[in-house]
């Protein structure tokens, strides 16, 4: 302690006073305040005496306030409305009879270290026993019964807190038993889980099977539809033959035509010869042979109508295999020589 303030606690008003390093003194006449001195600094140190009593007839605020050389400061503070301690400025209440911890680690003061004036002699005037309760105390030996038994204490609580999990370990393995099957189980539901894998990766691998097989399925509906393409493309050929048969036909008529004309012209010369009757045989010839022209004629007809089907279906039938043959390139994209899946050559 370094330092100590008292304010309204008994004769004293405002007393401050500082201490020095090693042994401080205080004198005085009888009746000055001596031993008040002492029991006010007792007052913050052990909380002693209870009460109000000691306070100033005044009545202001009684205080005493601490400065350790460590630097806290310990402030005791009694009111008509307040008793509490305060260590660095933070208050501390509803301590009781006692001393707080705080206040006990600021200051660091034992009853054994206060000396007051009519005490009997220290250590001189004690029994072998107090005296040595009190050494042992002063030397922290108390301290370490104290901290024996707490540790016996504590290994006994902790010999019925191993016990009590023991018990409680014993009552978990029992219950383990029920699930001792558990590993089995969790390599079961691997297996189930690469099953369901496999399984959906399948089901995938079916999925664009069957849309395959559905696209197959239309596109050969679409060739069988085409079947009778190569028929009708050999027909073509025949009715292209016929054609031209027919056109060669047609050049003769036109040349016989002209013969015709060049017959007329000869009949009406030979109306002013005398080869009349000659002439008449040949005319009915001529007319016989245009009889059988216009027969021809006739025909020819047909025929160019024929051709001109025959013209619209080659039309027709290139526009088909033109189909035929996108057909059969979708049909070789989806049916390709190496199966997609598999990897097997068709």
């Amino acid at each position: 302690m370094i330092k100590a303030e008292i304010y309204n606690y008994q004769s004293h008003k405002s007393t401050i006073l500082d201490f020095v390093s090693g042994v401080n003194v205080i004198i005085g006449l009888s009746d000055s305040g001596k031993s008040v001195i002492f029991r006010a600094i007792s007052w913050p140190c052990f909380n002693r005496p209870l009460g109000d009593e000691f306070r100033s007839y005044w009545g202001d605020d009684t205080r005493v306030i601490l400065h350790t050389s460590e630097g806290d400061i310990v402030e005791r503070i009694r009111t008509s409305s307040v008793n509490e301690y305060a260590v660095n400025g933070k208050s501390l209440r509803a301590f009781g009879t006692d001393v707080p911890l705080e206040v006990l680690e600021a200051l660091r003061i034992d009853q054994a270290q206060v000396q007051a004036q009519m005490d009997s002699p220290f250590l001189l005037s004690l029994s072998p026993g107090e005296a040595s309760r009190l050494l042992n105390k002063a030397a922290s030996i108390d301290a370490i019964d104290h901290t024996i038994v707490n540790l016996k204490r504590s290994f006994s609580k902790i010999g019925e807190d191993v016990k009590r999990d023991e018990d409680q370990l014993l009552r978990y393995e029992k219950q383990m038993v029920a699930y001792r099957d558990i590993p089995l189980l969790e390599k079961r539901l691997k297996k189930l889980e690469q099953r369901e894998k496999e399984f959906k990766e399948r089901a995938v691998s079916l999925e664009f099977l069957e849309e395959l097989v559905d696209a197959i399925d239309g596109v050969e509906e679409k060739l069988q539809a085409t079947e009778h393409i190569l028929g009708l493309i050999e027909r073509s050929k025949g009715v292209e033959g016929r054609y031209n048969i027919w056109k060669e036909r047609k050049e003769n008529l036109i040349d016989l035509f002209g013969c015709i004309k060049r017959i007329k012209e000869v009949q009406e010369a030979l109306a002013e010869t005398e080869k009349i009757d000659y002439l008449m045989s040949l005319l009915i010839k001529v007319e016989k042979r245009f009889k059988e022209w216009k027969a021809i004629n006739d025909r020819l007809k047909k025929v160019d109508q024929l051709v001109l089907k025959g013209q619209r279906v080659n039309t027709f039938l290139d526009k088909l295999k033109k189909e035929q043959e996108k057909l059969q390139k979708k049909y070789d994209e989806l049916m390709p020589d190496v199966c997609p899946l598999c990897g097997r050559s068709g």
